[in-house]
């Protein structure tokens, strides 16, 4: 094996690294929603925080992704 396989840093990778970041962003988005929506917020509140919620998530996600080496 090639040094950049065995780091887990190929290229096929970061695309399997970029859909896991944006799925686990839009189930937290979708929880949050929930949540909000459970306690009766607004429409325009809810968008908001999902949104929120979303951005920061897979912002930090990804962050974290290039931090670790990737």
């Amino acid at each position: 094996m090639r040094e950049d396989q065995m780091s887990g840093n190929a290229s096929s990778q970061r695309g399997l690294w970029l859909a896991i970041i944006i799925t686990a962003g839009l189930c937290v988005a979708t929880g949050t929603g929930l949540v909000f929506f459970a306690a009766g917020a607004e429409a325009v509140t809810i968008l908001g925080a999902s949104g929120t919620a979303l951005v920061s998530f897979v912002g930090m996600g990804f962050a974290a992704h290039n931090f670790l080496g990737g």
